[in-house]
């Protein structure tokens, strides 16, 4: 991964490019965007792109956890659909060109599962160890025990919850 300077601060980022009209998130600059695209630098302030190809957009990160965050609101039914599974449509073009597109098709951290293979629905909150030990190779032992995961919590009820979820279609 390369670093790159930012106008913003005095500091060098990682370089990422988000494939267009997809999912595909690439490293810079084995990708890099082709025609309209934007690109985002990190911040304490966050900023709406101009237009299609504002390339100097920041952006801020919020807390998941914070007070009254994306997970207090996980049973906003106005929110999600299901469990970890954004309620929204399919977007007009939604999957033009590539894969097709479901109506509530985006999950949340606690929701996201890739179906075909491990860790289970809702795992990459809950057990982030395994996801890691299932995707890489890694050398030497992989400690399962955890110092901090706020998701822990609400792990057995999550998993249970997920069990019983209906199918995850994205």
């Amino acid at each position: 991964m390369q670093f790159q300077s930012s106008p913003h601060d005095a500091f060098t980022h990682p370089v990422t490019a988000q494939e267009a009209k997809g999912h595909g998130l690439k490293a810079y600059p084995q990708y890099r965007i082709i025609g309209d695209g934007l690109v985002y630098y990190p911040s304490t302030v966050a900023e709406t792109p101009e237009h299609a190809d504002d390339r100097d957009v920041r952006y801020r990160l919020i807390d998941i956890f914070a007070p009254d965050g994306l997970w207090a609101q996980r049973a906003n039914a106005d929110l999600f659909a299901s469990l970890g599974t954004f309620a929204g449509d399919t977007s007009g073009d939604c999957g033009v060109g590539t894969w097709s597109c479901s109506t509530n098709s985006a999950n949340a951290p606690w929701g996201w599962d890739d179906r075909d293979d491990l860790p289970g629905r809702g795992e990459l909150a809950t057990d982030p160890a395994k996801l890691s030990a299932e995707y890489f190779t890694i050398p030497g032992a992989l400690s399962r025990t955890y110092t901090d995961n706020p998701y822990s919590v609400a792990a057995a009820e999550l998993a249970e919850a997920a069990r019983t979820a209906p199918p995850n279609v994205d």
